[in-house]
């Protein structure tokens, strides 16, 4: 795969991979060129394990922003939750609402029962789910939404925030203050 004028090639090659923002590429391109011909890869194999290495790069750095941009308190996964400890709570269903069937039909979701039962357990869990299915997710906190709105409406930039908001295709919204000592969830889509 290297030829004579190989160096002459790598700065102009470089910069081009730099403007198409192809960074996995660039970061790989040398080594994987000798790996390339020491095993006798085509150069259709060549560049089809460049492009995959930068399709997964891309894929990972989407999941990452896309669990970054929703702001979870902390990370919660579905697969550790302990189903047996709530045995009245329907693990199937959970399981099924993980795969995001409800998202495209703007279903709604209510989580609703006494503190320390695992709602916000299951809230980021499921919003964990349609993170890794690249679905845009915020989790709010009921007070922090009610102080972000109220700043967006004195910026004048209420309109914005809220279409921001709507941008998002899963919504949670976490009432701190137990009502009659029921926390309440609501997953939202719209």
């Amino acid at each position: 795969m290297s030829s004579p004028n190989h160096h002459s090639l790598a700065q102009p090659l470089e910069r081009q991979l730099h403007q198409l923002h192809l960074a996995a590429i660039l970061d790989i391109y040398q080594p994987t060129a000798q790996e390339a011909a020491d095993q006798q890869w085509s150069y259709t194999h060549y560049l089809a394990h460049l492009v995959n290495e930068e399709t997964a790069r891309r894929t990972g750095n989407r999941l990452q922003r896309r669990i970054q941009e929703a702001h979870f308190p902390l990370f919660k996964e579905l697969a550790d939750f302990d189903f047996a400890a709530i045995p009245s709570l329907k693990r199937q269903l959970v399981l099924e609402l993980a795969e995001g069937h409800y998202l495209p039909q703007a279903e709604s979701v209510l989580l609703v029962g006494n503190p320390g039962l695992g709602k916000s357990h299951i809230a980021i869990g499921l919003g964990l789910a349609a993170c890794r299915q690249d679905k845009r997710v915020r989790f709010y906190n009921v007070t922090h939404l009610s102080n972000e709105l109220q700043e967006a409406q004195a910026n004048h930039q209420l309109p914005a925030f809220v279409e921001k908001a709507l941008r998002h295709q899963l919504r949670t919204c976490k009432r701190i203050t137990p009502q009659n000592g029921v926390v309440r969830y609501w997953i939202g889509v719209v």
